[in-house]
């Protein structure tokens, strides 16, 4: 008996199945190849360690001099506030605070406060005027323009290299801008000089002496052997105390910065180099909204997801802002420009690791991440309807009611709401789901734990942590 037809093999033809396999495999990889890929655009080109100073990778001896600089309250007036105060790297590398506080109270991030301070002490007199910028990829070369208000910008046709607030006082002989920035924070009266003029270093940082400040702070490093000897090891040009300069000190920042917080390997950076299946298809959805219909590419542009340029999008002001001579209104990039049409304007910030580095704005205005991409689709309503417990500030018994001063001005608000660029954009609840799964492939798992930054000590032999 012959078996049944069906259980014979056919070994003249292919099988159906088989050939079915055959044709379906080139047009199904296309199908998957369009279904992965980012619709709109263009997008950043991917970024590297290459494309930062020092490929990322500054030497060891002075990246670890940085790091106890960094965390020393020796560079403040009053002794009391380092970097790492307001810039912790367990808290996005800022402080999780709307305002911080600076030198003259007491604690570290959300804890600091001055409410334990007598009232008579006048080292503490009010919040920092702006949120804690983070400190990712600030070593990147293609990075310019520092500080909410451009206290500092690159500028090769300046005789420093920069427009700073010096002029041509301004030191030289920086690394870096990201060292040359590193300059602006210590010496100013609220932030770390002081503003008690019974401290020598204060009384400097009050008259605007911004080098005299940094005399101050290096002779303070001078008296101390353990620095000496560090600066010694890394410095060909330091022989003895007396040799340390700011320009010293600030490259050691900048190379512990560079070090720790270079950020290039996010999920979104997996794409961008062509991993075309490391983004979920709601994740690239949402990448379709932001270089798209949500348009937030207009400014979140490059590699870092920044034009670096200064604008207006009516962020409701907040705490006492950088006063200009206006009746107390924050005037923003005005300050320093002096021109009317950058009035209310800032610095566009990076989105880079931007889930980790809530409040948001340039005074912290926003405590969410869906807050703030809320405000952005319209802005003007945004800033009316603002709910002011949104604002994360610390405890302190001196601020009474100036925190919401301005924004309760209704003036100050509508100006303030005149000078908006973004108009209104309608997302669906999908759309604005989509566009915070996009925003969340921005964060770099490595800086997700950077326990590794923080000392366990500093030569000064002051506390690391209060």
């Amino acid at each position: 008996m012959y078996p049944n037809a069906s259980d014979t093999p056919n070994t003249l033809e292919p099988k159906p199945r088989s050939l079915l396999r055959l044709v379906r495999a080139p047009v199904l990889a296309a199908l998957a190849g369009l279904s992965l890929t980012i619709q709109a655009g263009p997008l950043p080109p991917p970024i590297s360690v290459n494309d930062f100073y020092a490929n990322a990778n500054p030497p060891a001896d002075q990246v670890e001099l940085g790091k106890l600089l960094f965390w020393d309250k020796i560079l403040s007036g009053n002794q009391d506030i380092s970097c790492g105060t307001c810039h912790n790297p367990t808290s996005g590398t800022g402080d999780g605070l709307s305002l911080g506080l600076g030198t003259g109270s007491e604690g570290h991030g959300m804890m600091r406060t001055t409410i334990h301070l007598p009232p008579t002490d006048s080292r503490a007199r009010g919040r920092i005027v702006r949120n804690a910028l983070p400190l990712y990829n600030l070593g990147w070369e293609g990075f310019e323009v520092f500080q909410w208000d451009g206290d500092l910008i690159v500028d090769p046709s300046e005789p420093t290299g920069f427009v700073n607030p010096l002029g041509n006082s301004f030191p030289t002989g920086f690394q870096n801008p990201l060292a040359a920035h590193n300059f602006l924070p210590p010496a100013q009266p609220r932030e770390m000089a002081g503003i008690d003029p019974a401290n020598p270093i204060a009384a400097l940082g009050l008259a605007q002496d911004m080098l005299g400040v940094w005399d101050a702070y290096t002779a303070r490093l001078a008296a101390i052997p353990e620095y000496v000897d560090l600066f010694r090891s890394v410095y060909s040009d330091v022989n003895q105390g007396s040799d340390i300069t700011v320009v010293h000190v600030t490259n050691s920042l900048a190379a512990y910065q560079i070090k720790h917080f270079t950020s290039v390997n996010s999920r979104f950076d997996t794409y961008l180099r062509g991993n075309r299946g490391a983004l979920t298809g709601q994740e690239r959805r949402g990448a379709d909204l932001f270089y798209g219909k949500a348009g937030c590419d207009t400014c979140h542009s490059g590699p870092l997801l920044t034009d670096q340029d200064f604008h207006a999008i009516s962020i409701p002001q907040i705490g006492p802002g950088r006063q200009f001579g206006f009746g107390g209104v924050d005037n923003g990039r005005m300050r320093n420009s002096g021109r009317l049409a950058d009035q209310y304007k800032y610095r566009t910030p990076s989105l880079r690791n931007v889930a980790l580095t809530a409040p948001y704005g340039h005074d912290g205005a926003y405590d969410t991440l869906e807050a703030v991409v809320r405000h952005h689709l319209n802005p003007v309503v945004s800033l009316n309807g603002y709910n002011t417990d949104e604002a994360v500030l610390p405890d302190s018994d001196r601020m009474g009611d100036l925190d919401f001063v301005e924004h309760n001005n209704a003036g100050a608000r509508a100006d303030r709401a005149s000078q908006n660029e973004l108009d209104p954009v309608a997302l669906t609840a999908r759309e604005l789901r989509d566009l915070m799964s996009f925003l969340q492939t921005l964060t770099d798992p490595a800086m997700l734990d950077k326990r590794d930054a923080i000392p366990k000590r500093v030569p000064s032999g002051l506390p690391v942590f209060d």
